[in-house]
C-alpha cells in the first residue's frame, strides 16, 4: 500500500494495487471512547481496552475510509494499532486491514519491547500522526454525555480490578484520552500512570 494520509506515507509490500496523492480532505466520521471490551473465552480472545476513529478522505478522487482502533490487552498489557482502509468502488474496490499484532514473529516480545520493535512501522506513524491530532481539533466532549466505560455485565472482578483497567476507568473518567493513546505503546509513561493511581 502506497500513499499519505495525514501526511504519512503508507508502504506495504505484494499489495496489488496502490493509493496514490495527498487526502485533499480528511474527516472524523465516527468517534468511540475509551471503554472496556470483556474477553471471550469461547474464541479465547483476551479482554481489551480500546478507543477507535473512523475518517473519511478523497484521494485522487475517490473516496477512501479508514478506521483506526488503539487497545492495550488485560491482563498482558500489551498494546496494539489496527487499522482498516476501504475504497468501496465497483470496479476499483479495496480493503486492506493490518495491525501491528498481525507481524507474529516481532509481535512475540513483552509490552516494553513493542514500541522499539515496530518504530519503523507505517501503521505506527499512522496512527501518531492522526490520533493526536483528531483528539486535539476534535471536539469529542459529547461523548461523554453517553458514554460509559463498562457497557457489558458479567466481567469477573479480576479483570475489573485489574491495575490497567483501573487506571483507563480514571483516563475515562477525566477525559485524559492523550494519555491512554500515549500509554498504548510507551509503557514506562503507562507505568509512571499506574504509580500516580496507586499512590492517590
Amino acid at each position: 500500500m502506497r500513499g499519505t494520509w495525514g501526511g504519512v506515507r503508507l508502504v506495504r509490500d505484494k499489495t496489488p494495487c496502490r493509493v496514490t496523492g495527498t487526502a485533499k480532505r480528511t474527516g472524523l466520521t465516527e468517534y468511540n471512547p475509551l471503554s472496556f471490551l470483556n474477553e471471550d473465552k469461547i474464541d479465547k480472545n483476551p479482554a481489551v481496552i480500546c478507543q477507535s476513529f473512523s475518517f473519511e478522505a478523497i484521494i485522487g478522487g475517490s473516496r477512501y475510509e479508514l478506521d483506526v482502533m488503539e487497545n492495550i490487552d488485560v491482563p498482558s498489557g500489551m498494546g496494539d494499532y489496527t487499522i482498516t482502509l476501504m475504497r468501496d468502488e465497483t470496479e476499483n474496490y479495496l480493503k486492506i486491514e493490518d495491525a501491528l499484532s498481525f507481524d507474529c514473529d516481532r509481535y512475540e516480545c513483552t509490552p516494553e519491547e513493542v514500541a522499539e520493535r515496530f518504530a519503523d512501522s507505517p501503521i505506527v506513524r499512522l496512527c501518531n500522526a492522526i490520533i493526536p491530532a483528531t483528539l486535539g481539533q476534535e471536539d469529542l466532549e459529547e461523548v461523554f454525555t453517553w458514554a460509559r466505560f463498562f457497557n457489558e455485565t458479567g466481567i469477573s472482578a479480576k479483570l475489573m480490578n485489574h491495575p490497567l483497567t483501573k487506571l483507563c476507568e480514571k483516563l475515562f473518567d477525566e477525559h485524559r484520552l492523550m494519555d491512554f493513546h500515549r500509554c498504548v505503546l510507551d509503557v514506562d509513561y503507562r507505568k509512571l500512570l499506574l504509580n500516580e493511581l496507586a499512590h492517590n
